[in-house]
């Protein structure tokens, strides 16, 4: 679209889940024995689900030309592959997409009026001042000790 080569897109994406995927998950440790409890300080791991949307993309013209509402502008995007732990994103990792989808909008990392929230099985083992967004942004201090 920003090249011009078309005024909408439909983009979307599923996620299936399967016995094998469940059974490493659970050969892991990973899945929760009762519930989800995404946020909670004592929760001891994660249960799985399938999912799946699509999204209609468009540029602001055409919504406005055909008087739809419009529920967010995504100013860009960035894309990457952590896989080098299963539970434990690598933070760098994260702060370098986070620098890719900044890089395609033309504000700066303190103008970013959303993020993305996420809970790992296991508790974080990073604080605010040192995780992604702080080392993005190039305002990471060393993590406190536990």
């Amino acid at each position: 679209m920003r090249s011009g080569e078309a005024e909408w897109a439909l983009v979307g994406g599923a996620d299936a889940l399967t016995r094998r995927t469940f059974a490493g998950f659970h050969r892991l440790g990973l899945v929760a024995s009762d519930r989800c409890r995404p946020f909670d300080a004592d929760r001891e791991g994660l249960l799985t689900a399938e999912g799946a949307g699509i999204l209609l993309l468009e540029s602001l013209d055409s919504a406005r030309a055909r008087g739809a509402r419009v529920y967010a502008e995504l100013l860009g995007y960035g894309l990457n592959c952590d896989a080098h732990h299963p539970t434990a994103p690598n933070m760098d990792s994260v702060a370098q997409v986070m620098r890719l989808a900044l890089a395609t909008r033309a504000s700066s990392p303190r103008r970013s009026t959303s993020s993305r929230r996420t809970a790992p099985a296991p508790p974080p083992t990073t604080s605010p001042r040192s995780g992604p967004s702080a080392r993005c942004s190039g305002t990471a201090r060393p993590a406190p000790s536990p």
